[in-house]
């Protein structure tokens, strides 16, 4: 039995900012709002991904509405996300390059470490950067006609979204591997077993599962016991140390962690000189460090011999 999603009802949500795009579109659903349907509305690129939709999906994720407590992503059409827009695709620099990379990482790392679990409804082509999309999903519901693949090795580029993170923890370093350099696709059944998606169903019912997981996601504990909260702080060097998106790709200690405020004051600190003379008083070693080791011998006084 699938969760009947039009028995929600909708509330459609116009995002404004300096990146609105018509390629994708925000519907709040549910009684009480709950729950945030994100479509990619590219259907004649099969939902490529181009700059303005990545910044246009990163706002939506900077301002849901406080109602919300789950999210789904789906693409309109035959196909969830076919990847990297080609026609966009640009000759850039080294340093060009990097910074069009942590654009995308910018952005799904508000899918990721957002306030609410996303939920992402799988169908047709989920290839390249649709499946970096993917894998930043909390929970991937696929259908019938699901392919993955990542051609980026065959086009001489590489996946710029924090896809070579994420996506070996679903499925292993090897597979992805193969992936890259021999172009394999899986099909939605082997993609499953290996760790692609966590739900198979039917073809064309991935969008009512999701929904449904999405409701029964909706009704748990409120959102500020269960978010994994990104520092708001610019420079916040101690926030991406603990693997959260901070407000700056620039160094630099965060403000918030002295005043005790912020996610980042309830951050494990590193032990400074007192915390690992503590640490050795209580029997613990002190961590091996032979660059500093090898200075200390240097300095340490020759014996005169008699």
């Amino acid at each position: 039995m699938f969760y009947n999603h039009n028995s929600l009802t909708s509330k459609n949500l116009t995002m404004t900012s300096h990146t609105s795009s018509t390629d994708i579109q925000l519907d709040i659903r549910g009684d009480h709002q709950e729950v945030a349907v994100i479509r990619l509305s590219r259907v004649s690129k099969r939902n490529a991904v181009n700059d303005s939709l990545i910044l246009a999906l990163r706002d939506i994720f900077e301002k849901l509405p406080t109602t919300v407590r789950a999210a789904v992503i789906h693409g309109e059409g035959a196909h969830f996300c076919a990847g990297l827009d080609l026609g966009e695709l640009q000759e850039r620099d080294a340093g060009q390059g990097m910074h069009h990379s942590r654009m995308w990482h910018a952005a799904l790392e508000r899918v990721q470490f957002g306030p609410v679990p996303v939920i992402a409804a799988l169908q047709g082509a989920v290839v390249g950067g649709g499946l970096e999309l993917a894998s930043a999903c909390h929970i991937r519901v696929a259908d019938e006609s699901t392919f993955y693949a990542l051609p980026e090795g065959s086009r001489g580029i590489f996946v710029g979204g924090g896809g070579s993170v994420r996506i070996p923890k679903l499925i292993g370093v090897a597979r992805m591997t193969d992936m890259m350099l021999t172009g394999r696709v899986y099909t939605a059944q082997d993609g499953e077993r290996a760790g692609f998606a966590q739900y198979l169903v039917p073809e064309g019912q991935a969008f009512d599962k999701a929904m449904e997981l999405a409701a029964r996601v909706a009704q748990n504990a409120p959102p500020d016991e269960l978010r994994i909260d990104a520092c708001p702080a610019p420079d916040c060097r101690a926030a991406r140390r603990a693997g959260l998106p901070d407000g700056s790709p620039d160094g630099g200690d965060c403000p918030k962690r002295a005043g005790g405020q912020g996610p980042c004051s309830r951050l494990p600190r590193r032990p400074g000189r007192q915390g690992a003379k503590n640490l050795t008083q209580r029997g613990t070693t002190r961590p091996h460090n032979p660059a500093q080791q090898q200075k200390n011998k240097k300095q340490r006084p020759r014996k005169r011999q008699a």
